[in-house]
């Protein structure tokens, strides 16, 4: 928590909806893009990004070296994430036609794996013509808020952990189960029981 950083003035207004199936949309004032001032720049094992705009962008770049950089599809699809791993959604990417190098537009040459979520498909790691795919985990769905960071969570857990990618999506797409099928974003009892068994 170090690189916390608390700005004054009030917190903009944020509204979330949510239709009859669930599905959430959040509305929130615009916001100051500022990063913290002081961002890490060694011993950074990690560094995954879900950050809207570009400030983030020559930082990711500068960490691309030192670390394993994780990062969310940019909103609309658009801005540069230079990363290694590169998480969508399927439903993100729309009508693209060759996902492949779409997703080395958005990220480099560098990226190794475009990991797409496909709900209850499970998800799939793609390289080139490579494709890797995970069967979603059973569960009866209670509730998909934080699902993505949950599934996020597990992807990079495994591939820090030393996983080949076939475990970590594994991995990822149990982790987004428990997240779905507890009425809370916080982890559940569950998971953590689960997280206690050698795996």
């Amino acid at each position: 928590c170090s690189h916390v950083e608390r700005f004054g003035g009030e917190t903009g207004e944020l509204l979330i909806l949510v239709d009859s199936t669930g599905e959430r949309t959040i509305l929130r004032r615009p916001r100051r893009p500022d990063l913290p001032g002081d961002l890490p720049s060694e011993g950074v094992d990690c560094l995954y990004v879900n950050y809207p705009g570009t400030a983030i962008i020559g930082y990711m770049r500068q960490m691309l070296g030192k670390s394993f950089v994780v990062a969310q599809y940019p909103k609309g699809g658009q801005a540069r994430r230079p990363c290694h791993v590169l998480v969508a959604s399927r439903s993100d990417l729309g009508e693209v036609d060759d996902l492949w190098q779409h997703a080395r537009q958005i990220a480099g040459e560098q990226l190794a794996w475009l990991v797409l979520t496909e709900g209850k498909a499970g998800a799939v790691a793609i390289h080139g013509e490579e494709q890797v795919r995970v069967a979603a985990r059973p569960v009866s769905v209670v509730d998909t808020t934080g699902a993505g960071d949950a599934f996020a969570g597990g992807l990079i857990h495994g591939l820090a952990r030393g996983m080949a990618i076939r475990e970590a999506l594994q991995c990822a797409v149990d982790w987004g189960a428990f997240a779905v099928a507890s009425e809370s974003s916080i982890p559940s009892s569950a998971l953590k029981n689960w997280l206690k068994q050698p795996h």
